[in-house]
Order: structure tokens, then C-alpha cells, then sequence
């Protein structure tokens, strides 16, 4: 086998061409094996910080649910005081009513109450949304 020699170099011997593909060999594969440790220790600071979010989401998600019931029991006990306060009942009922919300999983009494103050209100043409709480006759529906 003869080797093509190129420009002023002597042709290498097959032993010296098997000793610089052994060493460019031995240089590619830790070159290689560098590459993968590095990739698989950024895998692992992704799965972490994918975590730490996902941790995150599910708190502020959470937090995002609390803030909605809270704003409905707003709005109903808006609605209610407007409601209350058109049938010209304000004053103690309102009162009562409002009582009768911040206590609603303590008092049994009271939420028989707010339930009798609700159907006089819808007695009345008023009912419990907020669209809908101007009197209405009864047999107007659309």
C-alpha cells in the first residue's frame, strides 16, 4: 500500500498513521464525554428549575382560586345590600345579613335567615345577580 505524499512532507508509515488516529480517537471520545456531562448536569438544573415552577404555578393557582371565591362572596354580598336596600329594608336586615355571610359555616340560625331574606327578595321581582336585580313583573319574562 502506498501513500499519496503531500506537498514536502515525507509519506507517514502505517504505524504512524495508526498512532495519530489512536490519539485523535482518544482526544474525540473525551471530547464527546465532556459533551455529555455537561449536557446531562443542564438536563438536571432544567428538571430542577422545572420544579421550582411548576411549585410555583400550583401555588399561584391556588392563590388564584381563593381570590375568585372571595370576589363572588363579594359580589353576592354586594348584590344583596343592593337588593335589601331597594325593597327599602336596609338598616338591620343589611346588618343581619352581613352578619349572617361572615358567619357562614359557624351559624345555622342565620342561614335560615339570609335564606328568608333571599326569597322576600325574589317574592318581590328581585333576583340574586347582579343584571338582574331591578323589579321585574312576573310574568315578563324574555
Amino acid at each position: 500500500m502506498k501513500t499519496i505524499p503531500t506537498s514536502g512532507t515525507t509519506p507517514l508509515s502505517l504505524s504512524e498513521r495508526r498512532e495519530r488516529n489512536k490519539v485523535a480517537s482518544a482526544k474525540y471520545r473525551a471530547k464527546k464525554h465532556k459533551q455529555n456531562q455537561e449536557m446531562s448536569s443542564q438536563i438536571n438544573e432544567l428538571i430542577a428549575e422545572n420544579n421550582v415552577l411548576t411549585r410555583q404555578l400550583e401555588e399561584i393557582r391556588a392563590e388564584n382560586n381563593e381570590l375568585k371565591d372571595l370576589v363572588d362572596k363579594l359580589k353576592s354580598k354586594l348584590v344583596e345590600g343592593k337588593i335589601l336596600k331597594r325593597l327599602g329594608r336596609g338598616g338591620a336586615k343589611l346588618a343581619a345579613a352581613t352578619a349572617v355571610t361572615n358567619n357562614i359555616g359557624t351559624n345555622t340560625e342565620g342561614l335560615n335567615t339570609l335564606s328568608t331574606i333571599k326569597k322576600g327578595a325574589r317574592r318581590n321581582g328581585y333576583s340574586g345577580h347582579a343584571k338582574g336585580t331591578e323589579a321585574t313583573p312576573k310574568n315578563s319574562r324574555k
